[in-house]
Order: structure tokens, then C-alpha cells, then sequence
């Protein structure tokens, strides 16, 4: 994860660690050990000249075969976005590591930092389990497994090991970040919104820094500004489609649903909530199950199409998520489409219950009452609607409904 340990296979060295032994100046002559130094020092910034002393080192007899220039050398690749030589050189120093040196751990863990960021996410989950088994517990190592599992939308073991990572070093703002998104995704949007506010708090630059990656920029515009920039929304879920792992999970085909039918193009919308109804179903067990199923309810709905299978996805977006009143919300309104208008009074009751002012709820609620025979309490729940929302009738005369 962006590499936070990209010094510390040299700090390890000049320690006098097992990563390599600090050699005697009467055997190496102060040149060598400038070069050496140059190489591993944590104050130049200057990426280019470090790579050039690193190499160098490589090619001296006295530090012939040890992986801490390797290592150094890799991860300055990495923070030039050379991800193909960045692995080269670690692969490398996991290679030359003796059996059971205290720096192999962090190998493994600086190598899944580079995968996760070249966007190679199961090489990344193997190096970080490799490192963990070496050094169990270990935050950050635990972070950046927890940013691999993101990557592959494994979201809740994501959140289980940015959690356990951040209970052993809670100033990890890249885990907190992690945490946030993978929240955010799981449909926890005030608990990640929460966590990408307090790591931007400890870290002003960590969004742009992670965007660097591919991460936050367009999934985030793909899932959560689909109703607000429709069109960016719509480009964004096409790049996250292009990665394989995300393509075979459901919510890039909500997201991108969700923008179509914010544009009008309802045809499109569905054919999305289609494709993520077959993910979901492939998956077997998706945090997004109740939204993708609900979505698709109630876009039926909106039509007057397919309502029976509008019935079905509503029943199974209320028993993924029984607390739901936006859910019942919507079976309330196929109900009333079919003309089961007890069964719509009913629900739309249990919806107002938990938001007394939801107008759709008071709206559809008052259609079925008129056409039940109570037209007083039918046009009071309409008036109540309007009063709250002034341009609930036209969106319901949309879909073809309107008030007596």
C-alpha cells in the first residue's frame, strides 16, 4: 500500500540487522560506503540518483548477494510508477533473503504493496499471507492485505483486516482509507464516509494518492455520484468494468443502472440491473443483494412491467435486509401496480412508520386508498406527499399514474 516500509529494509541493515552486515571501513574504503549510503539514506529525494547508487552497489564484490539493494532499489521504482521493475527488484530480494532473516517478512509485505498498486491483487493477497506467516499480527502488513482483499471486492474480509490493523497501529491512514471505501461499498456509506473523512484528516493527500493507483476516482464516481453526474458515472463504471475482478461483482452494473435511469435512458438501466441480478445470483452472497434486487423492483414498477418478477425482487431485497423501509417502500408500489391495494396500504403503513415524511409511501398510499373507496384519507395522504415533496405528482404522472 504506496509502500510504507520503503526504507526499511535499509534501516534494518545500518542497524546491523540480519538484512546485511555493515562491513568494516578498513575493508570496504569510504567510497563504497558513500555509494552505500547513498543508496539507503531516507533524506534524498532525489529517486533518480538513488536507483543510480543502488545499482551500483549491486555491482560491488563486498555487497555481492545481498537483497537490501534490491529491495531499496525496487520500491524507489515503485514510487516512479515502474511497477515491472519494481517486482523484478523485489522478486530479487525475496530470492537472495536467507532462510529466516528478520527482513524476508518485509519483502513479502513490500512486494504485495507493489502488486496491489500495479492493480494485481492475488499476487498481492499471497506475498501479504507469506509475510503474515512470518510475522503474525503485524498492522500494516494486516493493511495492506486489507487493501489487496479491496481490490478483489472481498470487502468484508477488507474491513475485518483494516480493523485488526488499525487496532495495532491506529495512525495508518492508508488502512482507515481502505476501511472507508470498502464501507462505502458494502452500503455502510456514514460509517466509510466517516473513515475517509478522519484519514484525510490525518493525511490531507491521501485520496490523490491512492487515485494515483486507480482506486477511489472511478469506482467512487462509478457508485456514488451515479445520480449526481450521471454521465461521469456512466464513463467511470466502464473503466472499473475494464478489471476483471470488478466486472463479475454486482455494483458497477448498479452504479451504472442507477445513472441511466438518472438520464432517462430506462431501457439501459434495466439491462444493467439485469447483469448485476446474474452476479448476485452467481455470487451467491453479495452485501449488494438488497439494493440490486430492489432497483430492479422497483424500475419494473416505474414501467408496468413484469410485475410479478417485480414482487419477487422486492420480497428478496426485504430479506436481505429486513429493516429496510425504502424497500418495502417500492413493494408497496408494485403492489398497488398489480391492484393488491390492502397489501400496498399495508406496507406503505410499515414504511411510514419508520420515515413519517417518505412522500412516495404517502403518495402511493393515498392512490390505493381512493381507489379503495376512502377518498378522504386518500387525498389527505396526497396532500401530505405534495406538501413535501412538490414534484412527487408529476414524477408518479411519469410512469403513467395519476391522481384521481
Amino acid at each position: 500500500m504506496i509502500a510504507r516500509f520503503i526504507l526499511a529494509a535499509a534501516m534494518v541493515g545500518v542497524a546491523g540487522g540480519t538484512a546485511w552486515a555493515a562491513p568494516d571501513f578498513s575493508q570496504v574504503g569510504a567510497g563504497a560506503w558513500d555509494i552505500a549510503q547513498r543508496c539507503a539514506s531516507p533524506h534524498d529525494h532525489n529517486l533518480q540518483a538513488r536507483i543510480v547508487a543502488c545499482t551500483q552497489v549491486t555491482e560491488m564484490t563486498v555487497y555481492h548477494g545481498q537483497s537490501w539493494p534490491y529491495s531499496i532499489r525496487g520500491l524507489t521504482y515503485l514510487r516512479l510508477h515502474n511497477f515491472d521493475a519494481a517486482i523484478a527488484d523485489l522478486n530479487e530480494a525475496v530470492l537472495l533473503a536467507p532462510k529466516g532473516d528478520k527482513a524476508l517478512p518485509v519483502y513479502y509485505h513490500d512486494r504485495c504493496d507493489v502488486f496491489a498498486d500495479a492493480g494485481r491483487a492475488s499476487e498481492a493477497l499471497a506475498d501479504c499471507n507469506s509475510s503474515l506467516a512470518l510475522r503474525p499480527g503485524d498492522g500494516y502488513t494486516l493493511g495492506s492485505r486489507c487493501f489487496a482483499e479491496y481490490r478483489l471486492g472481498q470487502y468484508a474480509t477488507a474491513i475485518a483486516d483494516c480493523t485488526a490493523g488499525l487496532a495495532a497501529a491506529p495512525k495508518d491512514q492508508y488502512a482507515l482509507y481502505i476501511r472507508g471505501l470498502a464501507e462505502q461499498q458494502s452500503g455502510n456509506t456514514p460509517g466509510g464516509d466517516a473513515d475517509v473523512a478522519a484519514a484525510k484528516a490525518m493525511d490531507a493527500g491521501v485520496g490523490e494518492t491512492f487515485a494515483d493507483y486507480g482506486v477511489d476516482n472511478a469506482e467512487y464516481k462509478c457508485f456514488y455520484r451515479s445520480r449526481h453526474e450521471p454521465q461521469a458515472a456512466i464513463d467511470a463504471c466502464g473503466q472499473v468494468m475494464q478489471t476483471p475482478a470488478l466486472a463479475a461483482l454486482a455494483w458497477p452494473y448498479l452504479g451504472r443502472g442507477r445513472a441511466y435511469e438518472t438520464l432517462g435512458k430506462k431501457d439501459l438501466s434495466l439491462a444493467d440491473f439485469n447483469q448485476a441480478v446474474v452476479e448476485i445470483e452467481r455470487a451467491k452472497s453479495d452485501p449488494m443483494a438488497g439494493p440490486v434486487y430492489n432497483e430492479r423492483c422497483y424500475l419494473l414498477a416505474e414501467l408496468g412491467q413484469n410485475l410479478d418478477q417485480a414482487l419477487s425482487d422486492c420480497n428478496k431485497a426485504i430479506a436481505a435486509q429486513p429493516d429496510s423501509f425504502n424497500f418495502v417502500d417500492s413493494r408497496a408500489f408494485v403492489e398497488y401496480r398489480l391492484g393488491s391495494y390492502a397489501a400496498a396500504i399495508a406496507d406503505c403503513g410499515a414504511a411510514l412508520a419508520k420515515n413519517q415524511k417518505m412522500p412516495s409511501s404517502l403518495y402511493v398510499r393515498g392512490l390505493a386508498e381512493i381507489a379503495t373507496g376512502n377518498a378522504a384519507g386518500g387525498n389527505a395522504d396526497i396532500a401530505a406527499a405534495e406538501a413535501i415533496d412538490g414534484k412527487i405528482a408529476d414524477e408518479f404522472a411519469s410512469y403513467g399514474i395519476k391522481a384521481p
